[in-house]
């Protein structure tokens, strides 16, 4: 019996090629299996994204480029006013902080404020990981 539950999935990735290709391929099996499923893509006006996300009939959500330096320095200072920034210490955390921070955006747009009525009753939501996702996701 299929699911009857409504499917909305965020997908996120642009830039390039490289992240824009796999973005569209999942996109397209999503909508083989799940045909009512919502997709939205994340993504930047700048990006490979800002084209071939429209051409496959995707709705785009754009967010503001911002390059975060590749190690700590001042240059965290430049980053645009509101900008989240969170350094951490390996891949456990780093994981941890980012499927949080998804989480939670997740389900605001769905109405939930986890930061403040916690995740007990909140919507279902399921995270979807490549097979070679970092170890740190099985945990």
């Amino acid at each position: 019996m299929p699911d009857a539950r409504p499917v909305s999935v965020l997908l996120a990735g642009g830039g390039t090629a490289g992240h824009v290709n796999p973005l569209l391929a999942v996109a397209g099996e999503l909508r083989r299996r799940r045909p009512d499923a919502t997709l939205t893509v994340l993504g930047t006006a700048e990006g490979l994204e800002a084209r071939l996300v429209p051409l496959a009939g995707l709705p785009l959500e754009v967010v503001p480029r911002v390059p975060l330096p590749r190690r700590p320095s001042l240059d965290v200072l430049r980053l645009p006013e509101g900008t989240g920034v969170a350094f951490v210490t390996g891949a456990t955390v780093a994981n941890a902080a980012g499927l949080t921070a998804g989480r939670d955006a997740l389900l605001a747009r769905l109405g939930w404020d986890a930061p403040s009525a916690g995740l007990f009753g909140a919507p279902p939501i399921h995270v979807v990981v490549g097979a070679q996702r970092h170890s740190t996701l099985a945990k």
